[in-house]
């Protein structure tokens, strides 16, 4: 049986799941324009502001150059960063948590 990873977006409070979307693609780009596998409507979030890159059973994320920078767990994005289940990824206003089950 494949793994699969998704992106759950939090509510603006944090504390309830809003949507999921699952990571299909080898690389996912996330960000404001609609062309972004998962678009962002904020000006808190750039054009393109950071992806996700799988590597076989492995994921990481990365800054796209960001204007206000990509958080995991809180932590600045410096490079790519591996992700495990349940990081937390900050983009702009939005809290997306990744699940790999």
């Amino acid at each position: 049986m494949a793994r699969r990873a998704r992106l759950w977006l939090l509510d603006p409070e944090g504390e309830h799941v809003a949507r999921a979307c699952e990571l299909t693609e080898e690389i996912t780009v996330i960000g404001r324009q609609p062309d972004c596998t998962v678009s962002l409507p904020s000006s808190t979030v750039s054009r393109h502001h950071a992806q996700i890159r799988q590597e076989g059973s492995r994921f990481f994320l990365q800054d796209l150059n960001s204007t206000n920078g990509t958080l995991l767990n809180r932590e600045p994005v410096i490079g790519e960063e591996l992700l495990h289940d349940r990081d937390e990824i900050g983009i702009g206003i939005y809290r997306l948590i990744f699940r790999y089950a």
